[in-house]
């Protein structure tokens, strides 16, 4: 149903456009059309989706960068999903483009680009399109970055016309680069009162990390490693609660944990106990952690017992 939807879409903004099927000469009616949207009609049906399916389906905002086959910057335009945009690129034979869609497409996140500015395609890890801000450290804790917008991304490499039908636009399919993380600790302030810990009565901090601080161009991961706060917590009957926080994937290279502090202590270590907990892109999951059920410390242990963690994914907007 979607491709004719496309279709209809297609011939309606023909018209719209002032061109006419009888017109002798269509040249000027040939331009560059793009249309974004979120999941590819065609990889949906045939079951070659890679993507996660979006949360919300309602149009976006989105920014388009384009650039000429030599990676030189040409133009940026700001434009909506699911609808068709003429862009003034006919006389380039072909274009790049990456496109991102978001609910805050002016986030500090997105680059600006100048004229002429190259589009950065080392193979380097320090190489983004997307970089997370810094925060202030906690501690020693240097590497700490503000929790993303939700957004998604595209890169490809087109003619500025189509080949097939010249009157036909471009459709883009963008996919989430964002994931969201919770957590629910059980117990902990029991637990804490066996532990000689000097700032008993301080907030605990908990965080998130680690994860790669931005996103190439291509939407794989990139950049230096980062942790992420979760900025409060509620708590009841030895039960913290802590907001869904927007964070980008996990990564295979490295392990991303949850962290407890008080102050400056480090209740958590790396113990051989399971606080390791992946992010997904286009998922949320809530990390629970039960301090009632733990065993004595053993081989530089906290007392947590490895098979009392626990994570499951739940339904969040994100």
């Amino acid at each position: 149903m979607k491709k004719y939807i496309y279709i209809l879409l297609a011939l309606v903004g023909a018209f719209n456009w002032g061109c006419s099927a009888i017109d002798d000469d269509l040249t000027e009616c040939e331009q560059m059309r793009v249309y974004i949207d979120f999941d590819d009609p065609d990889a949906v049906e045939w079951g070659s989706y890679m993507g996660s399916r979006t949360l919300d389906d309602s149009p976006k905002d989105a920014r388009i960068y384009i650039f000429d086959k030599n990676d030189n910057f040409l133009g940026s335009h700001l434009i909506t999903t699911q609808k068709v945009y003429e862009l003034p690129y006919k006389n380039y034979d072909s274009v790049q483009y990456v496109v991102i869609v978001s609910n805050d497409i002016y986030n500090k996140i997105f680059p600006d680009f100048a004229k002429g500015q190259k589009l950065l395609k080392g193979v380097k890890f320090d190489t983004t399109f997307v970089s997370l801000l810094n925060t202030s450290p906690y501690y020693d804790v240097n590497n700490i970055a503000q929790s993303p917008v939700d957004f998604q991304i595209d890169y490809g490499f087109i003619p500025t016309i189509r080949k097939d039908n010249p009157m036909a636009p471009h459709f883009l399919y963008v996919k989430r680069e964002v994931g969201a993380i919770r957590c629910i600790i059980i117990g902990l302030n029991k637990y804490m009162e066996g532990e000689n810990v000097a700032q008993q009565k301080d907030p605990y901090t908990i965080m998130f990390g680690e994860t790669r601080k931005g996103i190439n161009y291509q939407g794989k991961k990139a950049g230096n490693w980062v942790n992420y706060v979760f900025p409060n917590y509620t708590e009841k009957n030895d039960t913290i609660t802590t907001p869904f926080i927007n964070a980008l994937p996990s990564s295979t290279e490295k392990e991303s944990e949850i962290k407890i502090f008080k102050s400056n202590y480090q209740i958590l270590k790396k113990n051989k106990a399971k606080n390791v907990a992946i992010v997904r892109e286009g998922r949320a999951i809530t990390v629970i952690i039960d301090f009632n059920n733990y065993v004595a410390p053993n081989d530089g242990g906290f007392g947590v017992s490895s098979d009392k963690w626990d994570s499951v994914n739940v339904n969040a907007n994100f």
